[in-house]
């Protein structure tokens, strides 16, 4: 087994650091808020699962490059950041944080602060390779074909998916199901998977099975669908076009989608990298990848394109 042991961030290595001190009263107030014996401003987050994560509130000097032409400029601004190296899970788990970057819609996100202070435009993105990696860009990014769709109003990076097609076939779901009304669809880099509404998860799976049924055996797998084929599934599989409002399209290959979970006797087993949700459709990491994804919010919009 690889151990991997986290590096945590050590504000005392830091010369420009500095804790925020609970007398901050544009910092240190409201829900969540609290103060510790070492009279530190401090954050309970409260993530959707029931874990939840205490935050200490610090500013620090945050160093960028900058690209005009093929010159890079350096900057330097302060801002002002929440820490955490702990997560307590529901049951009273703990587990480590480290290397987690949040970049919320909200005014102390880091995007924000940076472009309020005009160091970049209110724009950033992110490029995930599928064999790991990849790149974060804060600021414009000029890539031709980019696709966009409005942001749903609301703290999260939410569009309206108005339809599903597979292999050019619309899939019978009540588009109200992914309306703004019910909280639209949620972008989010940080969850692992994708997530569809429970109402319109059965209709989007049976079609699948539809096309599929013939050449692989179907099986559920801990709470999603699952296969078994002895023959490549790239071939027997069909494209997902995902329709959101203002015209923009995402299209889903089967790589984009499957999760080969193991392979015995000429047998692969791969399960679909969708989980049916009680509350909101959401957009996870594995059908990110391989694509630009640009959050324009300035213009209160999201796009993307393929890109390898």
């Amino acid at each position: 087994m690889l151990e991997v042991h986290p590096s945590f961030f050590d504000p005392s290595t830091s010369p420009t650091s500095g804790f925020i001190p609970c007398s901050d009263d544009q910092i240190c107030t409201g829900v969540g808020i609290g103060c510790s014996a070492q009279n530190h401003c401090t954050y309970t987050h409260q993530y959707k699962d029931g874990s939840w994560a205490l935050v200490d509130y610090l500013t620090d000097l945050i160093h960028l490059g900058k690209n005009v032409g093929t010159s890079t400029i350096n900057t330097s601004t302060p801002i002002t950041f929440g820490c955490a190296t702990h997560r307590q899970s529901a049951e009273s788990h703990t587990a480590i944080l480290d290397g987690v970057l949040g970049l919320g819609n909200n005014q102390m996100s880091a995007v924000n602060q940076l472009a309020a202070k005009g160091v970049i435009p209110f724009v950033f993105a992110h490029c995930f390779k599928r064999t790991g990696g990849g790149s974060f860009v804060l600021g414009q990014v000029v890539q031709p074909n980019i696709m966009y769709t409005p942001m749903v109003p609301g703290a999260n990076y939410r569009v309206e998916l108005q339809s599903i097609y597979i292999t050019e076939q619309p899939v019978p779901i009540d588009p109200q199901l992914f309306g703004a009304n019910n909280g639209g669809t949620l972008i989010d880099s940080g969850t692992t998977m994708g997530y569809i509404v429970m109402e319109a998860y059965d209709p989007f799976v049976n079609a699948i099975n539809q096309i599929v049924s013939n050449n692989v055996y179907i099986y559920n797998g801990e709470g999603r669908q699952c296969y078994a084929s002895s023959s490549s599934v790239f071939t027997i599989f069909p494209s997902i076009r995902l329709n959101f409002a203002g015209g923009a399209s995402m299209i889903l290959q089967p790589i984009d989608y499957l999760v080969h979970q193991d392979s015995v006797d000429g047998t692969s087993h791969w399960c679909l990298g969708f989980f049916k949700s009680e509350k909101m459709s959401v957009l996870g990491d594995l059908l990110l990848k391989d694509k630009i994804v640009v959050y324009d919010l300035t213009n209160q919009r999201i796009g993307w394109t393929d890109y390898d």
